[in-house]
């Protein structure tokens, strides 16, 4: 474990990690704007998000000190994200699982949530972070998340995990 001065820090990863997670999105949906050659509309988007960005240190960080900074960081990435992927789909269109990709956002913020408010006992909040885990999960299995191939092999592995090396290994040939 690391020493009890970086524990507060698990609050703020998340949301660092997800700022990250909607940049390398932003990198995947600049692909139209790259193809057309229409690179300044990039530079626009890292003006938004610089205005954002420093709008939100200038509100936030007093608030809510390094929290507010990271969900400053996190707001900049996803305004970029949302900005960049509207300019990027007018000039050549990428088809995304949008509604997929919505809930398993949601489930995720939700699980985020959900262990922020758990147990801080080191025992008792690796159990609750595994059920909201197992929760995960059965959201994207109930939901209309994966097609429903992909809903049964996940079904098969939690069910019967022997029975998955048989499935992969009959897939090569």
């Amino acid at each position: 474990m690391s020493h009890p001065s970086f524990w507060p820090a698990y609050r703020i990863v998340p949301i660092i990690l997800a700022a990250y997670a909607f940049d390398a999105f932003t990198n995947y949906m600049k692909f139209g704007i790259l193809l057309q050659k229409r690179t300044i509309l990039l530079a626009y988007g890292n003006l938004l998000s610089a205005l954002v960005i420093t709008g939100g240190y200038l509100i936030l960080i007093p608030r809510m000190g390094v929290m507010g900074a990271a969900v400053a960081t996190f707001c900049a990435y996803f305004f970029r994200f949302l900005w960049i992927t509207y300019e990027s789909q007018k000039l050549f269109r990428i088809i995304i699982p949008f509604k997929q990709i919505t809930y398993i956002l949601i489930f995720c913020l939700l699980a985020y949530v959900i262990s922020i408010l758990g147990p801080e006992e080191l025992f008792m909040s690796i159990l609750f972070n595994l059920l909201i885990s197992i929760f995960f999960i059965a959201m994207i299995i109930v939901f209309p998340i994966l097609p429903d191939r992909w809903r049964k092999v996940l079904l098969t592995l939690i069910m019967n995990p022997k029975k998955m090396t048989v499935y992969f290994h009959s897939s090569k040939s």
